[in-house]
């Protein structure tokens, strides 16, 4: 969970929460306040994932208690928009970073090339061995961990050496502009994404409802932690505008502090990226094999290899989608409609698990969220999405569409579904 979590984001740009809130102490805040709000969100998901541990996460709690149609939306933007296009782009960030402390320089044949051996590289191990793939998930998160370690004892020892000049008067200057604060947070709230897939393996796991809770307690006040540490550290040595104006804050702080050792950091981000790619394959393969058994994907994603207990068409499909935007360089547009669908999605989660407490209130719930924390959530998300709308409407509402077109989708599946339903009733009478 810890290694789906922490991305490259946290090593390359932390400026979007800087730059609109303004000040050091407001931007450790809304690190801290996101990460506790990422927390709640999770232990929501880890109710609805204790009263459902089957594969697919939350397509699974959508088709269960809302419906088929919302379901198929959300699976197929989750799949052909989401997933696809972000292993593509972490995959190309990786790439790039490989080849930095090589000074190679950014040839985009090579990154392309790069990215895409990483991508079938991490798909082959997935359809290989779950446990291999877990097993190569805790080495990647192990090196992101100890990077930022590494980073956090720099930023301790300028603490030490008298640079605490950002901390004298940290909320100076802080924007108290509501639009700021909240595009500050949206900012601070995507970084701390990733936490969602692991409910997609909870049928996989001997004891969900005793692991799922304690997964989320322990990696997301793990993540939040590192994550206000390592801002912390920034800013023992970066001014908020050196942050504002850096591409990659950690390269920027590792370029002031570490002198040759700074290698480490890019090959740090390359590993980071790589791990959310593994990460991405062994929970994006779930919501296709769920989609195979609801007959909303061909039946065949839901086939499991009989010896190696992996989904390896699944798997094949996502590799096949994500070197599709492999070849594409500008993929921000597609990224952005991304980040809405994402929020569309958990809207509907969370939405489900009102439901559930309406309708089965005396179900048993290994994990129950306190009602108020729930519906601060909820309240949070749609502000969220309302901030995404006003921040960008022409792009939102392109996302909207995109969302929008899973229904003439899921028509064209339901029609054919019947037709091959009534060809094997009319094949079998014939056989009669």
């Amino acid at each position: 969970m810890v290694g789906n979590v922490i991305g490259s984001g946290i090593f390359l740009s932390p400026s979007g929460v800087t730059r609109n809130i303004g000040s050091v102490g407001g931007s450790l805040a809304v690190w801290a306040v996101m990460g506790l709000y990422n927390l709640v969100q999770a232990l929501c998901y880890a109710e609805l994932g204790t009263m459902i541990p089957w594969a697919g996460g939350d397509y699974t709690y959508i088709y269960e208690i809302i419906g088929a149609m919302p379901a198929f939306m959300c699976l197929w933007i989750h799949i052909v928009v989401i997933s696809a296009s972000s292993c593509a782009v972490i995959s190309r960030t990786a790439a790039l970073y490989l080849i930095e402390p090589f000074n190679e320089g950014c040839h985009l044949q090579v990154i392309t090339i790069l990215a895409a051996w990483i991508i079938v590289s991490l798909a082959f191990v997935n359809a290989f061995s779950t446990i291999w793939a877990i097993r190569l998930q805790t080495f990647f998160t192990f090196c992101k961990v100890c990077a930022l370690i590494v980073v956090i004892i720099v930023g301790a020892v300028q603490l030490g050496k008298g640079h605490v000049e950002n901390f004298k008067n940290p909320f100076a200057n802080t924007s108290t502009d509501p639009g700021a604060i909240a595009l500050s947070s949206l900012d601070g709230y995507f970084a701390y994404k990733g936490w969602e897939l692991i409910n997609a393996l909870s049928e996989e796991m001997v004891n969900p409802a005793r692991d799922i809770p304690l997964m989320v307690w322990i990696s997301m006040s793990l993540v939040t932690v590192i994550y206000v540490l390592t801002n912390a550290a920034y800013f023992t040595v970066l001014t908020p505008q050196d942050v504002c104006e850096s591409d990659a804050v950690a390269l920027t702080f590792a370029s002031r502090t570490m002198g040759r050792a700074m290698w480490i950091i890019p090959i740090s981000v390359a590993l980071s990226a790589m791990g959310a790619v593994n990460g991405d394959f062994l929970g994006n393969s779930r919501y296709l094999l769920a989609g195979g058994r609801y007959h909303q994907m061909p039946q065949v994603m839901s086939f499991v290899h009989v010896k190696r207990y992996t989904p390896i068409v699944a798997i094949m499909l996502l590799c096949l989608l994500a070197l599709v935007y492999c070849a594409f360089t500008q993929l921000e547009k597609i990224q952005e409609y991304a980040s809405l669908a994402v929020q569309l999605k958990m809207l509907l989660a969370l939405t489900a698990l009102f439901y559930m407490r309406w309708k089965a209130p005396d179900l048993h719930r290994p994990v129950r969220v306190n009602t108020l924390l729930a519906v601060l959530t909820l309240l949070v998300m749609v502000a969220l999405i309302v901030l995404s709308f006003l921040k960008d409407p022409v792009t939102t509402g392109i996302g909207v569409v995109v969302f929008l077109a899973g229904v003439p989708l899921y028509l064209l599946t339901r029609v054919c579904y019947r037709a091959r339903a009534t060809n094997s009733a009319m094949g079998a009478l014939q056989k009669m």
